[in-house]
């Protein structure tokens, strides 16, 4: 127990309006949670290996519906690919801990089947934002999410509720100050309303909304072209401190003026590398990035920049549509 430097003999307690929050984080919680950046030295990371019992019956017969408009993927594939996944990130000294949900993880409709992407919480100082999902298939996934996050000690500071839904895959932090947030299929006015109070107390200066494309009722491919975008971060990445990743095919050209105010350098990734997914990369400290394998002009450019690359086949996950683990804290 730490002793209370506010205590006085004989005195009532003090109240302590003028104490901020994160100045005790560390002795209430047990750790300094915070994650307001792309690119840091990454401590942890929240993962969820795939298993059978994660594809309902429905989503068998279904596909397209439960967000497969490719088909499904290959559930060994995705379980050896996560795997190699996390070996990686243990050998770069990154703590891995694993989301755990219920058996089978019951949402709010239905089984949920998309819970090897826990990118959807957003962690920044102080603690979690809890997301709220979109998608009737994914609905409830929150719950899941702030039970762990509760379980691991790490504070809510807000959960989206009403009629706003909000993603972390659609916020990209260009610094800890400035972020852009992604509007659409995914993450509506609503949500953001509601988040961005949450992200000026946590120091954030200025926000960038960006108007993603989507359809509205077909979907024949997973991203790019008439699929759209449901994540900003399917078509913008940060790969190192003032150093961008993007498809120019889906950023609004106001976002590529804005970037250039911020004097923020820019890799314009071809139409066949982003269908690989080479702007969802995961940086792991300031200088090295994980990215998916078979992106050679993409890597080329990031290596010019003198930024590490560790390559790594993600093709299993790329037909279900998953993306990068949530850094939870850095």
């Amino acid at each position: 127990m730490n002793k209370n430097p506010y205590y006085e003999p004989g005195v009532p307690p003090r109240t302590l309006f003028n104490i901020d929050f994160n100045s005790e984080l560390e002795l209430t919680y047990g750790r300094k949670w915070g994650a307001q950046t792309e690119v840091g030295n990454l401590k942890m990371v929240l993962v969820h290996r795939p298993r059978e019992e994660d594809f309902p019956e429905e989503a068998i017969r279904d596909p397209v519906a439960y967000n497969f408009p490719e088909g499904l993927p290959d559930l060994k594939k995705m379980q050896e690919q996560h795997d190699g996944f996390v070996k990686i990130l243990k050998e770069e000294d990154v703590e891995v801990v694993y989301l755990n949900p219920p058996t089978p993880p019951r949402g709010t409709y239905n089984i949920l089947s998309f819970l090897s992407a826990p990118r959807e919480t957003v962690v920044i100082t102080g603690g979690a934002i809890i997301h709220r999902e979109a998608l009737g298939v994914k609905r409830g996934a929150d719950l899941i999410h702030s039970r762990r996050l509760i379980e691991l000690g790490c504070p809510i500071l807000y959960t989206v509720h009403g009629k706003g839904v909000f993603s972390g895959g659609n916020i990209v932090w260009l610094d800890s100050q400035h972020v852009l947030v992604g509007l659409g299929i995914r993450t509506n006015t609503e949500g953001v309303r509601q988040v961005e109070p949450i992200l000026r107390m946590a120091g954030v200066e200025e926000i960038h909304l960006v108007e993603l494309a989507a359809p509205l009722r077909s979907r024949k491919h997973v991203v790019g072209g008439a699929a759209g975008f449901f994540h900003l971060d399917m078509c913008f990445g940060m790969a190192n401190h003032g150093l961008a990743v993007l498809y120019p095919g889906a950023i609004p050209y106001n976002t590529l003026k804005y970037l250039e105010e911020k004097e923020i350098d820019v890799i314009e990734v071809p139409d066949e590398e982003m269908r690989n997914f080479a702007c969802n990369l995961l940086p792991i400290r300031p200088g090295k990035v994980i990215i998916q394998s078979g992106n050679p002009y993409t890597v080329k450019e990031i290596k010019k920049t003198g930024v590490e690359v560790i390559e790594f086949d993600f093709s299993a996950f790329k037909k279900a549509a998953q993306d990068s683990p949530v850094p939870p804290c850095l």
